[in-house]
């Protein structure tokens, strides 16, 4: 996706090899360029305790500046607690981290299935009121399940729901099925 993203070649291309001479040259190049930023991909485990151990590792050792968890649903607990127990726990754990750490962890999370078509709320968050609660913003991406048509791209919206630090509200983007990127409206049309 990171490839796609920096060389605007089709994911699915890269997927399955189907690649031109030149669209293989752009990747190599590509490659090469990400290969040099402080990007850190750790899928080595998806326990909680490994997690968070692993994020103050990446803290301590590689200086990193900002922490991405995807998914919260995916990561796992010994605990014998009732589902929305330890979904309690995993966000109370992040925000605790993310205060000992000092950096920004952007923790993502699914909604349940019945805001399909219809832009998501803070009720809507699955699992438990505490992702809402502990969280210091909250912002949903909301796009219409509509099928690309040569490459056309598709209207989404990013909702600031929750900001407590600042404002909140609508940004129209647009969405590049493509290569899995989100654009900012304005930005396009200045290009």
């Amino acid at each position: 996706r990171l490839l796609s993203d920096h060389t605007g070649i089709n994911s699915r291309s890269h997927r399955n090899g189907f690649l031109t001479d030149r669209n293989n040259q752009q990747v190599c190049t590509g490659g090469e360029e990400l290969s040099t930023l402080p990007i850190y991909i750790d899928d080595s485990s998806t326990n909680l305790e490994a997690v968070v151990a692993s994020c103050r590792v990446m803290r301590r050792v590689l200086k990193v500046q900002i922490i991405f968890i995807d998914h919260l649903g995916m990561i796992s607990m010994n605990d014998k607690l009732p589902a929305w127990e330890k979904e309690s726990k995993k966000s109370k754990t992040i925000k605790a981290l993310q205060k000992e750490l000092g950096i920004p962890i952007v923790a993502l999370s699914q909604v349940g299935r019945q805001v399909e078509n219809k832009m998501p709320t803070l009720a809507d968050l699955r699992g438990t009121g505490s992702y809402e609660e502990d969280a210091d913003t909250v912002i949903f991406l909301h796009r219409e399940r509509l099928e690309s048509v040569d490459d056309t791209p598709i209207p989404a919206v990013l909702n600031v729901a929750k900001c407590r630090d600042g404002e909140i509200g609508l940004c129209d983007l647009l969405f590049f099925p493509k290569i899995t990127r989100f654009a900012d409206v304005e930005k396009e049309r200045n290009k």
